[in-house]
């Protein structure tokens, strides 16, 4: 019997088999060897330039290593657009392959589940069906694997996340048009985590009325009431877009395992193709017993002509026999030669004939010994035939309920996932309601800043001198801000001559305020004195013109004391100043270095997705061969 393994069609592992390559193994090992090696050489880079002790960083190594740290997450970047841009490709070509087999499949499915047979195929017609298989296969390896696979890396992620979100739209329109089942575990978790979200962001836009009325009550506030009110607004906001964005993210998530779910559709595919396959085969079968049938008559036919043909010479070679006796025994006493040797060359030519018939007898019943060898195999192949049309018949009914039954379950998760997807839609649009609520509100709120503003600048106007010094205080701050600006890279560079400015400024530090005490006690002192000079001045007030000479050393000895204090009030400013700045510096490190190893892990985890994508591909290309 022939196993209906063999036979199967699999016009699906064409695809895989031009895609899941040599090459393409070697390529992906050597962009995964390439990209674990860029993340150990930026991790031994970070290690170098951050102490693990102290968590402080050492610029040196820092500015050496630069280049280099940037170097290699350029690369890493450009390998991991690689990845995506080579996923990117490949699910489109999947999607349109399975698209085109599913339409295909369906129709044939379509055609042939009326139960009708088909009619009978000639042996003709069966060569020209085994003929058009691989021409069609040929078509859909054309339609379905031209498209360009060169990878370039100006698309960027965005293209690549845009042509995904395209294609996965299509192939939510796809499912809607084939029903086939979709495996999904944790659908209940995620429909209640849709609704307690739903139920959230009810309660946070009942609460946003609530402040809206407030406001409206209160228009009368002060500006600063109504600045903070907007900041608390631009942080609802900002809230409010981060749960419009945690939402989205929901929704491609659910697209992602619709995406996942595509090899029961390729399951589905074959499903559908065998009971097509198996009806195929039968009316090949049929043919084929047809065909045989009319040749075991055939030669039934041959059979008996050739025994009437055995009959008719055994019947020809008595009489000749009987003749030849006959002409034996007349001439056995004829005397003239003449005669005799006419019926001599007689027997002769009857001799000869006997000996032809008998060589033609024995021609026949070797034919008919092989026509009936024929003739029993033929039976034979018959008989398995048929077992073999019995077994056909079984597997196509219980293949026709095992589609019948998942095509019920696919129906139900489709309802669900339907359902969870309009649900998500509907939230979505809802909070972009919202979000265009608050950015009017947060315009109306900006027009009374305005108005603020206004009068602010009314009331500024009664200080126009103050705004005159105000307005030189800061050209010349800005002004000093630019050349700190042009400044930036040298004083970068010359961060390790700041810390020991710093070292030095902070023993400076020590001294001055040593100073400082010296000069508070010496002011304490003058003060005791300016007091005892004020009392004694107050009795010696009658001797002003004695004492002249004294009233110019408390004027200078105040003078002087002044002038120690605005030194020493300058001397901390200029201390504080360059801690600030040296602080900033080292803030600004820390935070460079803190955003790329935020951008690091980003791209590790996006490498880790497309490392499972690609295993779960190649899993179903296992599972598809």
């Amino acid at each position: 019997m022939l196993n209906m393994e063999t036979i199967e069609p699999k016009s699906h592992s064409w695809w895989w088999d031009s895609h899941i390559s040599n090459e393409n193994f070697e390529w992906l090992s050597k962009n995964r060897q390439g990209a674990d090696q860029r993340v150990k050489d930026i991790k031994q880079l970070l290690n170098l330039i951050v102490d693990g002790s102290s968590s402080e960083i050492n610029p040196e190594v820092y500015y050496q290593k630069k280049p280099e740290l940037i170097a290699h997450v350029e690369e890493f970047y450009c390998m991991h657009q690689l990845l995506a841009k080579r996923y990117d490709d490949l699910i489109g070509e999947l999607r349109n392959n399975t698209a085109s087999l599913l339409q295909t499949q369906h129709k044939g499915i379509s055609d042939s589940g009326s139960y009708q047979v088909s009619p009978l195929l000639t042996p003709d017609q069966k060569l020209g069906l085994h003929k058009s298989e691989p021409a069609i296969e040929s078509e859909l390896y054309v339609s379905s694997g031209g498209g360009s696979s060169d990878i370039s890396l100006k698309g960027g992620y965005e293209t690549s996340s845009s042509s995904s979100d395209s294609d996965s739209e299509s192939f939510e329109s796809l499912l809607n048009k084939n029903s086939f089942p979709l495996v999904k575990d944790d659908s209940k978790g995620q429909r209640q985590k849709l609704l307690e979200t739903g139920k959230e962001e009810n309660v946070w836009v009942a609460k946003q009325e609530k402040a809206d009325e407030t406001l409206e009550v209160g228009g009368d506030r002060d500006p600063e009431k109504l600045l903070k009110s907007i900041t608390e607004y631009n942080e609802e906001l900002r809230e409010a877009k981060e749960k419009v964005q945690s939402s989205e993210e929901e929704i491609v998530r659910l697209k992602s395992e619709l995406q996942k779910n595509e090899p029961g559709i390729v399951l589905m595919g074959d499903l559908m193709a065998q009971p097509e396959s198996a009806q195929c085969d039968i009316q090949m079968k049929g043919a084929d017993l047809d065909v045989e049938r009319r040749m075991v008559l055939e030669l039934q036919k041959q059979v008996s002509a050739l025994k009437n043909q055995v009959l008719d010479s055994n019947g020809i070679i008595k009489t000749l026999q009987k003749e030849l006796e006959i002409t034996r025994e007349k001439h056995k006493g004829a005397e003239e030669p003449d005669l005799s040797n006419k019926k001599i060359d007689c027997a002769h030519q009857l001799q000869d004939q006997l000996e032809s018939a008998q060589k033609v007898v024995s021609l026949l019943e070797a034919k008919l010994v092989s026509e009936e060898s024929i003739v029993l195999q033929l039976k034979g192949q018959i008989k398995r035939y048929v077992v073999d049309v019995s077994d056909r018949d079984t597997e196509i009914r219980e293949l026709k309920a095992a589609f019948c039954d998942a095509q019920q379950n696919f129906s139900l998760e489709k309802s669900q996932l339907q359902s969870d997807i309009a649900s998500l839609s509907e939230q979505q649009n809802l909070l972009w309601t919202s979000i265009e609520e608050w950015k009017l509100r947060c315009k109306s709120l900006e027009n009374e800043t305005s108005r603020f503003e206004a009068e602010k600048k009314e009331t500024k106007s009664l200080h126009e001198a103050e705004q005159m010094s105000w307005q030189c205080d800061i050209e010349r701050l800005k002004t000093e801000v630019n050349e700190r600006s042009e400044q930036k890279e040298v004083l970068c560079k010359k961060l390790d001559m700041l810390k020991l400015e710093y070292n030095m400024l902070m023993a400076e530090k020590d001294g001055v305020s040593a100073m400082a005490n010296t000069l508070s006690a010496e002011l304490c002192c003058r003060n005791d004195q300016i007091r005892e000079m004020g009392h004694q001045l107050s009795q010696m007030h009658l001797q002003h013109e004695a004492n002249k000479a004294v009233l110019g050393t408390i004027e200078g000895a105040r003078e002087r004391t002044n002038a120690l204090y605005l030194r020493a009030e300058e001397l901390e400013k200029e201390v504080d100043k360059q801690r600030v700045e040296i602080s900033e510096r080292t803030e600004e490190k820390r935070e460079a270095i803190r955003q790329l190893c935020f951008s690091l892990e980003h791209y590790r985890s996006r490498y880790r997705e497309l490392c499972q994508a690609y295993n779960e591909l190649k899993r179903y290309a296992g599972l598809g061969l």
